[in-house]
């Protein structure tokens, strides 16, 4: 029998009293990617996926870091590690750019599957749709690493972004 992922959320916190770096790595190397094909694959899922956000944010996250997070830490630490956060994705505010994201790199396979056509896409048309998918995450990323910045500067200086 599966557990809910917002089950395994809390469990996991237990564990991160003893072991925060191992609990951390097994979150992000392991327990995210368990959902994401349903972030792909449904679209209009981001309600469903508050309960599990609200497990991640307000028990796994300060379980890790040791210490409550406001919604400007979470969303620092929702960042890639490159971009200054902790790459804890927030599952409910990523369907979105996911689903659509997939949709638009399959498009041409499924086009190929809808017409019976019985080769695949063109190699260059599919890895130029990956890299606008890859655009328009990168750009979204930077978006929002700009708007943390800028309301950690503005709003809280004591935020976990002011270590930038």
């Amino acid at each position: 029998m599966r557990k809910e992922p917002r089950l395994i959320c809390l469990e996991l916190a237990e564990f991160t009293v003893t072991q925060p770096q191992a609990s951390y790595a097994a979150y992000t190397f392991g327990l995210e990617h368990r959902w994401t094909y349903f972030l792909r694959t449904l679209p209009d899922i981001q309600d469903l996926l508050e309960p599990l956000e609200s497990a991640i944010s307000r028990v796994l996250i300060p379980a890790i870091t040791d210490r409550h997070c406001g919604q400007l830490d979470r969303d620092i630490l929702a960042l890639p590690v490159r971009l200054g956060g902790l790459g804890v994705a927030n599952p409910s505010s990523d369907a979105n750019l996911d689903y659509t994201s997939s949709v638009k790199v399959t498009a041409p396979l499924i086009e190929q599957i809808v017409a019976q056509v019985h080769q695949l896409p063109e190699d260059s048309l599919i890895r130029s749709v990956q890299q606008e998918a890859e655009s328009r995450t990168s750009q979204q990323l930077g978006k929002k690493s700009g708007e943390a910045e800028r309301s950690c500067a503005t709003e809280n200086p004591t935020c976990i972004g002011s270590c930038h």
